[in-house]
């Protein structure tokens, strides 16, 4: 796997762990309340895991760490929540680059909930667009064509909530 470096002062990087920790504050009430969509989405659907199924504290908790970043051609993403762990929710860090936008506007059938740690973006859902800096939570319905820019000079990190 290629690693990524991710470079700064002490002093930014100690920013940096704190803007994560704040977020990943911030983030256990919107997780919850994503589990709370995601579960209630799942009532129509088969259960995520049997009833039987064991989980470890391993396989539950999972700490940010900067030599598991998977690179972006825009900068690199970190997942914390995986499929493999929990079929129907999953959870991963997203660092954009300056000025720049991961992908195009798309659409998908599952819902999203973005939660911006750092920075500026633009938000755009069908023909509507608007700017918004962190901390901000932005929701996307599932369907509707929707994207998300970071217009700052620094870097955007948000997390990204996907049910499905």
């Amino acid at each position: 796997m290629a690693r990524a470096t991710i470079k700064g002062s002490s002093d930014q990087m100690k920013s940096y762990r704190r803007t994560l920790m704040s977020g990943a504050i911030i983030a256990a009430g919107i997780v919850a309340g994503s589990l709370l969509i995601s579960s209630m989405s799942a009532m129509a659907k088969k259960p995520s895991q049997p009833a039987s199924a064991t989980y470890t504290i391993d396989q539950c908790v999972t700490t940010f760490d900067k030599s598991e970043v998977t690179p972006t051609s825009k900068g690199f993403q970190f997942w914390f929540v995986t499929q493999e762990v929990a079929p129907n929710l999953n959870v991963k860090m997203s660092h954009v680059d300056g000025v720049t936008a991961n992908h195009a506007p798309h659409q998908h059938p599952e819902e999203e909930i973005f939660y911006l740690l750092e920075g500026h973006a633009e938000f755009t859902l069908t023909d509507q667009k608007v700017r918004i800096s962190a901390p901000a939570t932005l929701y996307c319905p599932a369907r509707p064509m929707h994207g998300l820019a970071n217009v700052g000079p620094g870097p955007l990190r948000y997390l990204v909530i996907k049910n499905g």
